[in-house]
Order: C-alpha cells, then sequence, then structure tokens
C-alpha cells in the first residue's frame, strides 16, 4: 500500500485544484469474486491510467494476501 496512498493523494490534490482540465481513466476488473470499478482524475491521461494501475495492483496484492480460491 505504500505506492497507493502517495498516487492517490496526488489525485484528488489536482483534482481540487483545476477539475476542469483533468483527465479521468476509469478501470472495471474483477478481484475477489466481484468487480472493482476505479475511477481516477488526473492533469493527464497518462497520469491517471499509471495511478489506476498502482490502486489495482494493490488490490490484486491484497487479494493474492486473502484468498482462499487459489493454491498459493
Amino acid at each position: 500500500m505504500g505506492r497507493f496512498v502517495p498516487a492517490l493523494a496526488a489525485a484528488l490534490i489536482a483534482s481540487a485544484a483545476n477539475a476542469e482540465t483533468l483527465a479521468t481513466a476509469e478501470r472495471r476488473v474483477a478481484v475477489m469474486g466481484t468487480s472493482l470499478d476505479v475511477a481516477v482524475r488526473a492533469p493527464a491521461r497518462e497520469d491517471a491510467l499509471a495511478s489506476s494501475e498502482i490502486a489495482i495492483a494493490e488490490v490484486r496484492r491484497v487479494e493474492d494476501l486473502l484468498t482462499t480460491w487459489r493454491g498459493r
């Protein structure tokens, strides 16, 4: 979770600073037996996509720790 919090904080600060010029990256992924919707706003679409990747990777990391459905 170490990388997720700064990326999220940066996205939130950018959102508050200038909401009209922000790009949004929206993603839907299957995790933990359900779907996860992630929406990230950032000054550039590439930044929003990168932040969404970090968030999804963290959720998948936690899923790997908690799952009882797959062999370890």
